[in-house]
């Protein structure tokens, strides 16, 4: 009697790694700007709240990021703040040369621009 094996083979194991090496392509392919987006996003809460910290103590908004001892970090993962009125001011971020994400303080939403 021939000897049976049971177990994954090394061909087997090489296909198995090969589609597990495909479904990881694949979701960083079509999710990871959304985990990026999201990250950023959760990020920017921290930043928002010390721009409202900032206004309420001041009764006025900062001038950059900068008053409020926030530098960004030397990476494409940058923040911009545009004061759009006395009371109002957009926090984005870069999310492809298309187009920014940004939040709008007076609706208090994310928006693509």
């Amino acid at each position: 009697m021939g000897k049976r094996t049971t177990g994954i083979t090394g061909e087997r194991a090489l296909l198995l790694l090969i589609i597990c090496f495909l479904i990881s392509i694949f979701i960083l392919f079509f999710y990871g700007d959304e985990i990026r987006d999201y990250k950023m996003k959760k990020k920017a809460s921290h930043v928002i709240t010390l721009i409202e910290d900032y206004k309420q103590t001041h009764k006025t908004l900062p001038v950059s990021l900068e008053d409020l001892g926030y530098q960004n970090p030397s990476s494409p993962n940058n923040y911009f703040y545009d004061i759009i009125d006395d009371s109002t001011y957009c926090l984005s971020f870069m999310h492809s040369i298309d187009y920014n994400i940004c939040y709008y303080s007076d609706e208090k939403k994310w928006r693509r621009e």
